[in-house]
């Protein structure tokens, strides 16, 4: 199971070479931290940007992926799509630690 509840990048939480990925979800009166992304060598990267990104929308990613599945489930046949994609779909949801 993972932090429910949206989660972004907070600037004001940004500093000393990272990037925090944090979530509504409050934890002591706070928002809960998810994640650091730490910046190589103390720059700004934008590969670090876009990975810190990436975990942010996670969440959504998978909620999604999970929904396509339902669809795909509740109407076999019904999409005329390549089966490898619903394979890796479904192997990217069990990657993520979800059914």
């Amino acid at each position: 199971m993972y932090t429910k509840s949206k989660w972004y990048i907070d600037r004001k939480l940004t500093n000393h070479g990272a990037l925090m990925i944090v979530s509504d979800n409050c934890w002591l009166g706070r928002k809960r931290p998810v994640a650091k992304v730490l910046y190589y060598s103390g720059s700004e990267d934008p590969e670090v940007q876009a990975n810190a990104q990436l975990i942010a929308a996670a969440p959504d990613l998978l909620q999604a992926a999970k929904e396509l599945t339902t669809a795909l489930d509740d109407c076999p046949g019904a999409f005329n799509y390549p089966t490898y994609l619903e394979d890796n779909l479904r192997a990217a949801i069990k990657k993520a630690g979800s059914k």
